[in-house]
């Protein structure tokens, strides 16, 4: 290799010296060019050999800041969670009830939320369901289950519901008429508690004349829908949930 004189020199033409030189000239070269370009010229220029770095670089930013945004910001608070058992309902317009019963309560809807589980059936041999509504239960996540008569039933009969009697306040006991309750006749059987006794117990209340039912539109037909509380669902979550059992049945929300 030559110097800028003529003379031998020891370095390769591949020596990092003469490419740092091209890059500068290059560069010097890019910059030139840019300057000379008239608006257009710099706008096709841009489109040409940065567009996609910057859109990719744009795209990268937003996804990080998403992330960032989702894992800092406040979660809704959860009023209640719901099961709906053998829903026969459309779970687009029961999404848009639940909104609508929050303001109701007259919580901000951005600020609480009612979540729940539409996918469950009560069929005793479909093995899945069975372990995932046991799991909600043992957990304490649920605090309501919708469902018929005969499902409703078989979970009153181990004493997985709550009887309302004497945890709702008086207001909702006066407000819903007495056609609108379910009462289930409770008959121990031998491997139930030993101090348990025969009683008619209050586990629901009827649904088919609530706007979440009504305006829900029936995707089988199907009525006779039933309102419950399970007994391992959280005893601080009750006063929100007196406010959503107010709320479905048109009572008067109390202070």
């Amino acid at each position: 290799m030559q110097d800028l004189d003529g003379k031998k020199t020891a370095l390769s033409d591949d020596a990092e010296i003469y490419k740092l030189h091209e890059e500068r000239a290059e560069s010097h070269s890019a910059k030139e060019h840019w300057k000379s370009l008239d608006r257009k010229g710099k706008w096709q220029y841009f489109c040409s050999y940065y567009l996609w770095w910057t859109l990719g670089g744009i795209a990268v930013l937003t996804l990080i800041g998403y992330m960032i945004y989702s894992a800092v910001k406040p979660k809704p608070e959860e009023l209640a969670f719901v099961i709906i058992l053998d829903c026969a309902m459309d779970t687009g317009v029961v999404d848009d009830q639940f909104e609508k019963i929050v303001g109701k309560c007259g919580y901000d809807t951005k600020k609480a939320e009612i979540n729940s589980d539409k996918r469950l059936t009560s069929a005793k041999n479909n093995l899945t369901d069975i372990q995932t509504l046991s799991a909600y239960i043992f957990a304490g996540s649920a605090d309501i289950m919708i469902g018929t008569e005969s499902a409703l039933s078989h979970y009153a009969q181990q004493g997985i519901l709550r009887d309302l009697a004497p945890i709702l306040p008086q207001d909702i006991l006066d407000g819903i008429p007495e056609e609108d309750r379910y009462i289930y006749h409770y008959v121990p059987e031998k491997d139930d508690d030993p101090d348990a006794v025969e009683r008619d117990i209050l586990i629901g209340f009827r649904m088919d004349g609530c706007d979440l039912v009504k305006e829900a539109k029936y995707t089988t037909g199907d009525t006779g829908f039933i309102l419950s509380l399970v007994v391992s669902g959280s005893d601080d979550r009750l006063p929100g949930i007196y406010k959503i059992i107010r709320a479905l049945y048109g009572l008067p929300q109390v202070q």
